[in-house]
């Protein structure tokens, strides 16, 4: 399966020079320095301007925007984890594997419809990775109608997707 996001041999090789996992994202500052993974690159960024934070030094408002950026970290993790195992030939996929990921990603999403009250507060690195959590399920299981059974949370979903910076930046796929 070939999608625009699979890696070439070129940055298979190279990413562990700048990120021993060898996983994408990694930010070669200025000085040379490297920061990987996304959450510390998004802290990063969020540090560096003086506008409204991603990241809200409020305790409570941190803690809970926080929640919700591992809530969606969390199940975009299970969507890669039945990703890798449906590309094992079917007489190796092991169908309990998948339904356990299948099973984290429901209870995910049931819980984040559980929050639309704080989903819809300001927009923070929780809102943010919750409606792009939710683009990367409908990428990689586009036949999985997750809103259905969550008509307050797949409302808000389709609302923030329609913000300027979701729209503009919203991956096109073929």
């Amino acid at each position: 399966m070939s999608s625009m996001f699979d890696l070439t041999e070129d940055m298979k090789e190279k990413m562990p020079q700048y990120n021993p996992l060898g996983k994408i994202a990694a930010l070669v500052r200025d000085d040379d320095s490297i920061l990987f993974d996304s959450k510390l690159i998004y802290e990063y960024f969020d540090f560096l301007h003086a506008g409204p934070k991603w990241f809200p030094e409020d305790r409570e408002s941190r803690w809970q925007t926080l929640q919700l950026q591992m809530l969606a970290d969390g199940f975009g993790e299970a969507i890669i984890q039945m990703v890798i195992e449906n590309m094992q030939p079917e007489e190796c996929r092991y169908q309990p594997a998948i339904d356990n990921q299948m099973q984290k990603l429901s209870r995910a999403l049931a819980k984040s419809s559980k929050d639309v009250e704080a989903l819809n507060g300001p927009v923070t690195i929780g809102p943010v990775s919750v409606a792009c959590g939710l683009g990367y399920v409908d990428f990689r299981i586009p036949n999985y109608d997750c809103r259905s059974d969550f008509p307050a949370f797949a409302k808000w979903n389709a609302e923030f997707c329609e913000r300027p910076s979701m729209t503009e930046t919203a991956a096109q796929v073929d």
